[in-house]
């Protein structure tokens, strides 16, 4: 990845100066945002990456230089440009500006592999690269933070968040904290990868070992009623074990009532807002630490608190509730809330504080390793630069090849076995040329068999998995290109029987690329049966089949799905059936237009209401006025 160069376009800052804005304004929001993007770009240049941030920096006061400049830094190899948008001009003036530097940028690294990485949440940023992507044919990768809707307050905040998750939905590729919101804003399955947090891969880990329990629990974070803060407090003074205290580290929304009721109770300490390295060192010296964000508000599904990796990394047991954005894969690292009423987060407080305090350590120490070795920025950025990866190959195919020069088939191996037994299938490719990426999404009866797990045979080739009940998404890479001459295993599912009956596993296949970065056309694609019944012989067959579709000729690239082994094999995918990677559309720029021009009504109509409405309010003080200059006139001559 040597040669990659990354467009970085997000509001974020370089480490100096986010240092300044600390100190001019403690009570800075944009923190947590701050540390997963700077974290990001980190993880990016350890990779290898040639990494540039354009930013509109939303902290231009805390510059000391005109506003309506351009300013560029480069701080630990990657270089800033911010931009600031002018006191005449404005905003349009800013957005002009934005997309010709990625328009120059992109012309620059024309030869080069060159990807261009876009906050979802920046509406100017996003924009700005929406129309690149119109216009210059710019392929975009978004990462989503947190859905728009729910920062949005107000009538025309909605609008402006249903246009924003509009354009984001457009975007080539996608990076989101969950598999939930990965449904929502990817609906068309293209490239993404959900990368729910990460740490500093230089971060120094301290062993646990030893560790005497200090009887205090810990909460840091942001101190609003929608996140718990109320109940977590409720139910810490409802707990028998009232030899142990509770602080608070942060500001919101609830810290007048929280002082109020520090005040009140010894056991309650507020700490208020410090500094991340004071918050860090505290985590390390606690018996626990609670994340009490309540499950059952419709966007936690959508999130993943990233207090929930600060608290890991820790080495200090973790105590949560199970949000719906947790993925299983956590469970046997943290304590959750199983009923979120106050008695009963009190009394799981009181069990995970009265257990034996070495076994709690050692389930911490293992979360450490956890987040340490398979979530730091290193490794989650690599899963991110392999979506990327996909989005330069397209690119270059549609610069370079108009049609594919190879055709692929692919099949599934059948299985008879009997209730409740693990088994293993493989989905085999035959091809003249070299497999280098393709997407996958498998569908199943998941009443009749589990889905456990899927792995790429080959050692050289790596897959991005994205699952949820009855469906596997997998993006399969590998840059040098999977020999699959005569037939080849290329992925392995694992699955378990649940009970008697005949199930499919059903797939379809998008954008197949082969070494030469060159679309390869799917031809045949057969499913696998699974028969499951007492008797059942528990044996796998077919698979690493030689045959090929021979009816392909002039590809263009297109996917195939799958058919069932009794029908018959071949099959030329329609339109809807892959993934277009075309610039958008005119039915979709027509759409986004009259969103536009909605939002732009919108506006008009309060702007002449508000005008009305001044009008009158006018009129009637004048109206007024002449009354009561008319009523002391009238009194002054009777008088």
């Amino acid at each position: 990845m040597t040669d990659m160069n990354i467009l970085f376009v997000a509001s974020v800052v370089h480490e100096k100066l986010l240092i300044e804005i600390l100190k001019t304004q403690p009570r800075y929001y944009g923190i947590q945002g701050q540390y997963f993007m700077r974290l990001m770009l980190l993880g990016l240049k350890a990779n290898g990456v040639k990494v540039n941030v354009l930013s509109n920096n939303l902290a231009y006061r805390y510059w000391h230089s005109k506003r309506g400049e351009r300013h560029c830094v480069l701080e630990e190899g990657i270089g800033y440009n911010y931009f600031f948008r002018k006191q005449r001009g404005g905003y349009l003036h800013l957005l002009l500006r934005i997309i010709r530097f990625i328009k120059l940028w992109k012309n620059k690294l024309e030869k080069y592999n060159s990807a261009i990485l876009c906050d979802g949440l920046n509406f100017t940023l996003l924009l700005s690269c929406f129309l690149c992507k119109i216009f210059f044919n710019i392929r975009v990768t978004v990462f989503v933070t947190d859905m728009p809707r729910y920062l949005s307050m107000g009538f025309l905040s909605r609008i402006k968040s249903s246009l924003q998750e509009y354009i984001i939905r457009q975007m080539d590729a996608f990076v989101t904290l969950t598999n939930y919101m990965d449904a929502d804003l990817n609906p068309n399955h293209k490239p993404s990868v959900v990368i729910e947090g990460m740490v500093d891969v230089r971060a120094k880990c301290e062993s646990n070992k030893g560790r005497r329990r200090e009887k205090v629990c810990m909460y840091s974070g942001s101190i609003h009623k929608i996140y718990g803060i109320k109940k977590l407090l409720d139910s810490f003074l409802a707990m028998n074990n009232t030899d142990y205290i509770l602080e608070i580290y942060g500001d919101g929304d609830y810290r007048a009532e929280l002082v109020e009721l520090a005040a009140k109770h010894d056991r309650i300490i507020y700490k208020g807002l410090v500094s991340r390295d004071v918050i860090v060192a505290r985590q390390k010296q606690v018996a626990l630490l609670i994340n009490p964000r309540p499950s059952s508000y419709d966007y936690t599904q959508y999130s993943f608190p990233s207090k929930i990796m600060e608290y890991m990394l820790s080495g200090t047991p973790v105590l949560t509730t199970k949000l719906p954005g947790i993925p299983a894969e956590y469970d046997k690292y943290l304590y959750y809330f199983e009923d979120e009423s106050i008695e009963a987060m009190a009394n799981k407080m009181s069990e995970v504080l009265s257990m034996d305090y070495t076994e709690c350590l050692r389930k911490a120490s293992e979360a450490q390793s956890y987040v340490m070795n398979e979530k730091n920025n290193f490794l989650q950025m690599k899963k991110l630069l392999s979506i990327i990866l996909i989005l330069v190959a397209l690119l270059q195919i549609s610069l370079t090849s108009a049609f594919a020069t190879a055709s692929v088939s692919f099949e599934m191996q059948n299985a008879d076995m009997k209730p409740n037994r693990l088994f293993s299938v493989a989905l085999s490719a035959n091809s003249g040329n070299r497999l280098s990426a393709a997407t996958f999404e498998f569908t199943y009866d998941a009443d009749y068999i589990e889905f456990r797990k899927v792995k790429a045979v080959n050692n050289g080739s790596k897959i991005q998995v994205n699952k949820k009940s009855g469906k596997v998404k997998v993006v399969f890479l590998n840059s040098e290109g999977q020999n699959i001459s005569g037939g080849s295993d290329v992925l392995t599912l694992d699955f378990k029987t649940i009970k008697e009956g005949t199930a499919y596993i059903d797939f379809t296949v998008n954008q197949c690329v082969d070494s030469d970065v060159n679309f390869m056309d799917v031809g045949s694609c057969t499913a696998s049966c699974i028969r499951i019944y007492k008797n059942a012989s528990g044996t796998v067959s077919g698979g690493s089949s030689s045959s090929s579709n021979k009816n392909s000729t002039q590809a263009t690239g297109k996917g195939g799905k799958s058919k069932h082994p009794t029908e018959p094999t071949t099959v030329n995918a329609s339109d809807d059936e892959y993934i277009d990677y075309n610039p958008i559309k005119d039915r979709q720029i027509k759409f986004f237009l009259a969103g536009m021009g909605i939002t732009a009504g919108c506006l008009a109509i309060l702007a002449v209401a508000y005008a009305i409405g001044k009008k009158s309010a006018q009129k009637k003080a004048e109206k007024e006025k002449n009354h009561n200059d008319n009523t002391l006139e009238n009194k002054t001559s009777d008088d």
